[in-house]
């Protein structure tokens, strides 16, 4: 498979014909599916030619990827990204990192998304492919350099930051978001969130030897 994008997401982002073109992306592909949506729909709720979204994403694929990468970018590394730089506690950075990471899981954008792969990546192999590397991939290897740097600072005990982000992010998402995927549970209050994240990020920091 090709990289995942062929604009790239600060490009797509700048774009205001990109960014129209990801817009009516998200909205057809929500109300669709992803096998049922068409360059061809996609281009007239954008309101440009079939030929300008090729020229813009190279294939439906790599929209897809790009929607996903965006949106993943803009709600889950961000704040690790800020977390990096703040200077905050490694439990109280974990906390918000859990926090933000949980919330992005169970918005509806997010959660329609994850069920549009989950319905089509059986007939897609592709799309499921390219969803891992633009989402879950980008997230865990940003909290794993961020539990790295942790690790360079001495703040906490780990061999290997790619499973130990991998273990923590198992943790924070628990059973909420399946529930929320599966329509069982609507909406889980911020509170209810931060409780499920501050036990997990309780049992990381004691497996890892964080203090405070």
């Amino acid at each position: 498979m090709a990289g995942p994008e062929a604009t790239g997401g600060a490009s797509a982002a700048s774009n205001p014909k990109a960014a129209r073109i990801l817009d009516a992306a998200t909205r057809v592909f929500t109300s669709e599916g992803y096998g049922t949506a068409s360059m061809d729909r996609i281009a007239a709720e954008a309101g440009v030619s079939k030929a300008t979204v090729y020229a813009h994403f190279h294939s439906k694929e790599r929209l897809f990827a790009t929607i996903v990468r965006q949106e993943c970018q803009r709600q889950a590394t961000t704040i690790i990204n800020s977390e990096m730089r703040s200077g905050a506690p490694l439990r109280e950075a974990l906390n918000h990192i859990g926090l933000a990471f949980l919330e992005f899981l169970v918005s509806p954008p997010a959660l329609r998304t994850f069920r549009v792969v989950a319905a089509e990546c059986a007939r897609f192999p592709a799309l499921g492919r390219a969803f891992y590397k633009s989402g879950p991939e980008v997230t865990t290897r940003a909290l794993a350099d961020f539990l790295e740097q942790a690790r360079d600072r001495g703040q906490i005990e780990v061999d290997d930051a790619q499973a130990a982000a991998e273990q923590l992010l198992a943790m924070v998402r628990g059973h909420i978001h399946m529930r929320c995927l599966l329509g069982v549970e609507d909406a889980p209050s911020r509170e209810r969130l931060r409780r499920q994240v501050e036990a997990a990020v309780a049992v990381f920091c004691r497996a890892h030897s964080v203090e405070g």
